[in-house]
């Protein structure tokens, strides 16, 4: 009685309910698992995404920079370092061009003789894009500092003025207002609580999405700076803020063409918890509607089972009892329904009627008795002419059997012709040795072997070792109808070559043991022309993509140039001019317009035919 409860069958469908529930709730934890994982790597793609897009923005920012710069170098006021001339034009400039603190130029020792706003002369001899430009003699972009003529937070950058040897005469530089630095990124939507800053190569701050005055000009956690620096190109790691709230850190850095080390990070940090929320709730969700509907399932596992299992057998236990203790007329009274339980009752309620009539048959068993005796004489006499009626059937089955089998040898024969003279290589294997003991004349003549030769043979042996794994199972997935052909096979001759065929295998019993039939057919020579046939598209594949690279490849190198000839043509209409040089400065234009058009033309074309119909292009306007 100790564990009578546990007996109990309203028990054991509770227990059955909970196994029940069991794979389910596994089921809804890894999902709800899953979803959190997918969604922290969805998080982080999307935010390198709209990274990547904000750095293409700034690295075309600072192109259309250094094409200005290197514009204004070459212009004959900025030769001759002509001062009044030189501050006119970097005023005109600035006016246009609200991103930038000021613009300004310096003679060869690095003191400023103009400037697009007021100021007092100074040096900027120990500014490092300063010793950058004399080393590369090109564009440079320095680090965070506070504009001498501005007095704003700013990011300076410059470039060489040269004169006719190459050798540097001067500088132009500017700087770019930190403070309106965000007007040139178009942030793309990010989760509730993500930060966008942008940092120097000594990872102070240039600007901030959120509170930049509480980052500007102050240097990162030393946390990101080492996970950062120590880290490739870009990437994505977790760290806690200085707000306490743990972020995905995702992080670009961003080079000048040519140069070895970053001058500029850019970073989204994104709230994890925001990230996995959704995917928590619903988890809960769902864990707490199973879970109601578990108690729902155990409530009526319990009151149905009384009603619908237990009363019903309490009855037919108890006329079990009646019925062992000798009335022969119990019955459970019960309705035989179709379920398992209805037809147990019926069978009981069966049997106590048929012992209840063999009973009352017992007492009349003496007649039948008799009677039986009188009807067993008869029945001699009647198996005494069947057996005479056999013995004639017996002899007409005897040569009806002997003409089967002549048929039988000719169909034998028949079969024999057929099975030797098979297009298809055909082999019977004993399935428990694996061994073969018949093949016809293809497979000799595939294999090389001779049919002696093959009866001593296993299928391991025709085969190569390190395939031996995949071609059982693959024969064992077709004997389980879970293919229909094992195609491509690999399989080894007498000499050591290989060769593939597309096997058929099926099961067949003779003489009381199973055996495995095997049909082979050869597709050498089809897998190979295959495989030539997907290098050949392969190797169309590289040249198109080559042919588009080519394209984009010159798109770029013609562009930049027609840029900055347009760009130096519009400033140069800006000035003073007869009506001759404004006429061929118009066709300059035109035709460096009509060039550009053409080109875009072209790359558009290339596009169209590798299946591109649209291109996503950032252009960055100097007058915005």
């Amino acid at each position: 009685m100790k564990y009578s409860f546990f007996r109990s069958i309203r028990v054991q469908l509770l227990f059955l309910v909970l196994l029940s529930v069991l794979p389910a709730l596994g089921i809804v934890i890894y999902s709800g698992v899953t979803r959190l994982y997918y969604d922290v790597e969805d998080a982080k793609g999307h935010a390198q995404r709209v990274l990547q897009s904000l750095a293409s923005d700034h690295e075309h920012a600072m192109e259309s920079t250094r094409q200005l710069l290197m514009t204004l170098a070459r212009l004959p006021d900025v030769q001759n370092l002509d001062a009044p001339e030189c501050n006119k034009l970097f005023r005109a400039l600035l006016k246009e061009n609200l991103l930038y603190s000021t613009i300004f130029a310096a003679n060869a020792d690095g003191m400023v003789f103009a400037n697009a706003l007021p100021f007092t002369p100074f040096s900027i001899r120990e500014r490092n894009y300063f010793s950058e430009i004399l080393r590369t003699k090109d564009f440079a972009v320095g680090e965070y500092m506070i504009g001498v003529a501005s007095r704003r937070p700013v990011l300076p950058f410059g470039y060489p003025v040269l004169d006719s040897k190459a050798q540097i005469k001067g500088f132009v530089a500017g700087g770019i207002d930190l403070s309106r630095y965000g007007q040139m990124f178009r942030i793309k939507k990010l989760p509730k609580g993500s930060l966008f800053g942008i940092f120097d190569h000594r990872n102070i701050g240039l600007y901030h999405s959120e509170e930049p005055e509480k980052y500007i000009g102050k240097a990162d956690t030393p946390q990101n700076i080492r996970q950062m620096s120590a880290q490739p190109e870009e990437g994505v790691f977790t760290a806690v803020g200085s707000d306490g709230v743990k972020r995905l850190h995702v992080y670009i850095k961003v080079y000048l063409k040519g140069s070895t080390s970053p001058y500029l990070f850019m970073c989204i940090d994104i709230p994890e918890e925001q990230v996995l929320s959704q995917a928590r709730n619903n988890l809960s969700i769902t864990l707490a509607l199973l879970l109601c509907a578990f108690i729902i399932v155990l409530l009526l596992a319990w009151f149905l089972g009384k009603i619908i299992i237990v009363g019903r057998l309490n009855r037919l236990v108890d006329a079990s009892r009646r019925l062992a203790s000798g009335d022969l007329t119990s019955r459970t009274g019960i309705e035989h329904s179709e379920d398992e339980l209805g037809q147990v009752i019926k069978a009981f309620d069966e049997m106590a009627g048929k012992l209840e009539r063999k009973e009352s048959q017992r007492k009349l068993s003496e007649e039948k008795l008799q009677k039986m005796n009188i009807d067993l004489e008869l029945r001699v006499n009647e198996r005494t002419e069947k057996l005479e009626k056999l013995n004639a059937r017996l002899n007409i089955e005897l040569s009806e059997r002997k003409r089967a089998e002549e048929e039988l040898r000719d169909a034998e024969a028949s079969f024999r012709a057929i099975f030797d003279n098979a297009s298809d290589g055909i082999l019977l294997a004993d399935e428990a040795t694996k061994t073969f003991y018949i093949g016809n004349n293809a497979i000799c003549q595939m294999l090389g072997y001779s049919l002696e030769e093959i009866k001593n043979l296993g299928v391991t042996e025709i085969h190569p070792k390190e395939e031996l794994p995949y071609v059982i199972g693959q024969f064992e997935r077709q004997v389980r109808r879970e293919i229909a052909l094992a195609e491509g096979i690999p399989v080894k001759r007498k000499d050591g070559s290989v060769f593939y065929a597309d096997v058929n295998s099926s099961h067949v019993t003779l003489n009381g043991r199973r055996h495995i039939l095997g049909l082979f057919r050869d597709i050498t020579d089809r897998k190979r022309a295959k495989e030539e046939l997907e290098h050949a598209k392969e190797t169309a594949e590289i040249a198109n993509r080559a042919k588009s690279e080519f394209l984009a490849n010159m798109s770029h190198e013609i562009r930049t140039p027609m840029n900055g000839i347009i760009g130096m043509t519009e400033l140069a209409l800006g000035t003073d001019l007869t009506r001759e040089q404004r006429e061929y400065l118009g066709m300059v234009k035109m035709s460096a317009e009509s060039l550009l058009s053409l080109i875009n033309d072209i790359l558009d074309f290339s596009k169209i035919e590798a299946g591109k119909m649209e291109l996503e292009e950032i252009d960055f306007d100097l007058r915005t």
